[in-house]
């Protein structure tokens, strides 16, 4: 049973696994927006996009190539695709993972943007 706490985001899917994402890294969802692959890149990192007359690189985390995602980690604005946004809104925090919350009765982990972001670097590409 939650404590009342509440963490506002996005619920999204990637493939068969509802993940979350933090208000506080969400910039916005926008179209999926042409994406240039960058030759010898990991699989992870799905190219590079222009948003708002800037480059980013775009992160593939799921199946699925609609809307992308446009979040900020470590000063850095970053695209990830493979999501499909679920809902909106705050959400009773999960207490067995204080960063996931719980939707429609089931737990949702946070989105891991770290390990995501740390697989690009630890590449030998980088």
């Amino acid at each position: 049973m939650s404590d009342g706490a509440r963490h506002g985001g996005l619920v999204l899917r990637a493939g068969n696994t509802k993940v979350f994402a933090p208000v506080g890294w969400v910039v916005k969802v926008v179209s999926a927006p042409r994406v240039e692959p960058i030759p010898g890149a990991p699989p992870t990192l799905e190219g590079v996009a222009l948003v708002d007359g800037e480059a980013i690189p775009v992160l593939r985390v799921g199946p699925t190539r609609g809307p992308m995602l446009v979040a900020t980690w470590l000063g850095e604005r970053l695209g990830i695709v493979g999501l499909d946004p679920i809902a909106s809104g705050t959400f009773p925090t999960d207490p067995a993972s204080p960063q996931g919350v719980i939707h429609e009765g089931e737990p949702v982990p946070a989105l891991d943007l770290a390990e995501l972001y740390a697989t690009v670097q630890r590449s030998p590409w980088a």
